[in-house]
């Protein structure tokens, strides 16, 4: 497949993030080092630091969303233990 300049950029652009730069050369037939290039000359977040960043996002709502359900229990377990009275 054959791509224009801007749709090079394109497809860097949205995949670079979410995709090692291997896959993307393989699939569209970008070279990885202009995968790079570009990522440093627009400052794209790369895929390792990206997949870094979202696995630290992941981590803090993971523990929210825990610490939301452990309460929910013990207020369900103190309601019950008090319509036992």
């Amino acid at each position: 497949m054959q791509l224009t300049k801007q749709q090079k950029e394109e497809v860097i652009m949205e995949l670079a993030p979410w995709l090692p730069p291997k896959k993307i050369s393989e699939e569209f037939g970008i070279p990885q080092g202009s995968i790079y290039y570009f990522c440093n000359k627009h400052q794209i977040p790369k895929y390792q630091e990206n997949m870094a960043f979202q696995k630290e996002e992941y981590k803090y709502e993971w523990i929210g969303l825990l610490q939301d359900i452990t309460n929910q229990k013990m207020q369900n377990v103190r309601e019950l233990l008090n319509d036992n009275k």
